[in-house]
């Protein structure tokens, strides 16, 4: 599961339920290449110091 806490974050949580319907690996969110400046930026970054 995914909570996200924070501006928008009804909106951004569903990056998160796209990758847990994909059964996709939380890589795929950390290399992909977001639009700048934009929330779902935040959470590639969250992503990335996560390991």
């Amino acid at each position: 599961g995914a909570t996200v806490l924070a501006a928008e974050g009804s909106e951004l949580v569903h990056m998160y339920i796209d990758l847990m319907n994909a059964d996709a690996p939380y890589s795929v969110m950390r290399d992909a290449i977001h639009i700048h400046p934009t929330m779902a930026e935040h959470l590639q970054t969250a992503v990335t110091r996560l390991g």
